[in-house]
């Protein structure tokens, strides 16, 4: 029996980051929220902007986020901004969340 309800998941994303000569991979966890369609069905042929707006309604939260020194960064709003406006970052977000989606498919 399917229940319907405002689905969230939690998915270990890696992101790659820039370093010289290549990358380093880091890992997060990011707690999605899933979209209804009627929600992202413009997404495919929106401007950069709809497509920040959308990724932000996307994320429900984001742990295992550390400053410079290994502190523990503890989330809000203000991080979350932060964190997206990073492009390998939102690059690793939004790739996960696609990711997550199309398994469903895929699995259903």
């Amino acid at each position: 029996m399917f229940k319907l309800v405002q689905a969230t998941f939690r998915r270990e994303i890696t992101v790659k980051v820039p370093v010289d000569g290549g990358f380093e991979k880091q890992t997060m966890q990011v707690t999605y929220n899933a979209l209804p369609i009627s929600e992202t069905e413009d997404l495919v042929n929106s401007e950069q902007a709809d497509i920040k707006t959308y990724v932000r309604k996307m994320v429900n939260r984001i742990d295992d986020v550390t400053d410079a020194d290994n502190k523990p960064l503890e989330w809000n709003d203000g991080l979350r901004d932060q964190l997206l406006d990073v492009p390998f970052v939102f690059t690793a977000v939004l790739d996960g969340y696609k990711e997550a989606m199309s398994e469903a498919r895929v699995k259903n």
